[in-house]
């Protein structure tokens, strides 16, 4: 195995490759694949900024991942609030699917996605990033999903996310979510 990896390291310096790749392959040689979804915007244990709501500029928080497994050959994220009453299903701020399996990251504003991501249609019947708007003193939690996929999804702009959950099914491979809190009324202003 260490050998393995000595011959990648040199085929990599030679061909100059870029370092996503790297830290995939180092991950994979490593066995260390467990993937991990965060976000340099959204502080754990703190409100998500104003920014990134309905209230402020209104742009998606940039996302970061690493521990992609090698079998990887694009990726879902899903931005949903699980909190809305009287709704019988999580309500969708952001889905973007068939994001590259060699990208790592996608930017703050979430309008630099790559070339080959499409964007499903969140629950405010819109496609793109729409941010958390729940009623002002209420808390609400955000949740930021990562989904690992072995195949793309034939699927067109502005699918829902039960058609991309569907035809995802059987082909989730590696997944990782966190949660931040919204609530509007909140004196952090970006």
């Amino acid at each position: 195995m260490k050998r393995l990896l000595q011959i990648i390291i040199v085929a990599c310096s030679v061909a100059h490759v870029e370092a996503s790749w790297w830290d995939r392959v180092r991950d994979a040689v490593m066995e260390k694949t467990e993937l991990t979804l965060a976000s340099p915007d959204l502080i754990q244990g703190k409100v998500i900024p104003q920014k990134f709501t309905c209230i402020g500029k209104n742009i998606a928080p940039a996302l970061v991942w690493r521990g992609v497994p090698l079998r990887t050959k694009s990726f879902i994220v899903l931005v949903e609030d699980r909190d809305i009453k009287n709704r019988p299903d999580a309500f969708v701020h952001w889905l973007v699917f068939n994001i590259p399996a060699m990208t790592m990251t996608l930017e703050q504003g979430g309008t630099a996605l790559p070339k080959e991501a499409v964007q499903g249609k969140n629950s405010f019947g819109t496609i793109g990033y729409r941010g958390p708007c729940s009623p002002s003193g209420q808390i609400h939690y955000c949740h930021f999903s990562l989904y690992a996929l072995d195949t793309m999804l034939d699927l067109p702009e502005g699918a829902t996310k039960q058609q991309v959950m569907d035809a995802a099914g059987g082909h989730i491979i590696a997944s990782d979510t966190f949660t931040r809190t919204s609530m509007m009324g909140d004196p952090i202003i970006d």
